[in-house]
């Protein structure tokens, strides 16, 4: 089995990484945000949630998953903006607004970190206009 798929794709989805990690009360929260990653999540309403203290979910979170609540929900944001520039023409302000990852300066600059190319990039590369492209270019 490959951990990268050609072209850099991720082979497996941060939320089922996330899911495979995480056991007990905080699978099933995991499993609750996975459903809705775009909502209005936060860590004190989602310790609330699984009735413990917001240190003791910082801790549990670390603990289980190897990083922070918001890492968790930023890198979940980031895999919908990245199918969403994919997928569709929605420009980056739009995309980051829907995804709630801030403007489009703050998406440029957390996608650059987290994936290694801008938004931009990623589009020519793997958007519809890429994959159209490619199809053509077979025919």
């Amino acid at each position: 089995m490959f951990l990268h798929r050609p072209g850099d794709q991720a082979q497996f989805s941060e939320g089922l990484r996330c899911q495979l990690a995480s056991h007990g009360r905080l699978r099933t929260l995991i499993d609750q945000v996975l459903n809705d990653p775009l909502g209005d999540w936060n860590s004190a309403g989602l310790a609330e949630s699984i009735a413990v203290t917001p240190r003791h979910f910082q801790r549990l979170f670390r603990q289980q998953l190897q990083m922070t609540p918001f890492e968790f929900l930023t890198r979940l944001r980031l895999e919908s903006a990245r199918r969403l520039l994919a997928e569709s023409d929605a420009s980056l302000a739009q995309i980051a607004e829907h995804c709630r990852v801030g403007g489009a300066e703050q998406l440029r600059r957390q996608f650059q970190r987290r994936y290694g190319l801008a938004p931009s990039a990623y589009r020519a590369r793997f958007g519809r206009a890429a994959a159209n492209s490619e199809t053509r270019e077979a025919s």
